[in-house]
């Protein structure tokens, strides 16, 4: 693609979502740093805890994960109820750098700013 492609694409979805408010996270497991955020000056404020999560295991009845993939998240109990207790599987999520971006105008901006319970950091860098 042309340099900035990816930047002008972000500028105008941004412009169309309708949303005052727009939070995207860069997944540090995929080896993401959100480059493409910072390009478009979205605000940086740290990384997103690890959350603990129930899946099956995938040496179980699951046929290598073609019942149940890691997206279609269930809770622990419906995993046990299905196929039982001795195939579930603790795991918790990669750390995600958090972005935020306010789609106002100046004095919105400035509102939404004294609202903000996250600390604006500095950009990661590689």
């Amino acid at each position: 693609m042309p340099k900035n492609t990816e930047s002008w694409f972000v500028a105008r979805a941004i412009k169309q979502c309708g949303f005052e408010i727009i939070v995207s996270f860069a997944d540090t497991e995929q080896g993401h740093i959100g480059y493409i955020y910072q390009a478009t000056n979205w605000l940086y404020c740290g990384e997103s805890k690890k959350q603990k999560y129930f899946r099956l295991k995938s040496d179980s009845k699951n046929n290598g994960g073609t019942k149940y993939r890691r997206r279609e998240r269930m809770p622990k109990a419906k995993i046990i109820e299905q196929y039982g207790e001795e195939y579930v599987e603790e795991y918790y999520s990669s750390l995600k750098h958090r972005y935020i971006y306010f789609n106002a105008n100046k004095k919105r901006k400035k509102e939404l700013m004294g609202k903000l319970r996250y600390q604006v950091q500095d950009y990661p860098k590689n």
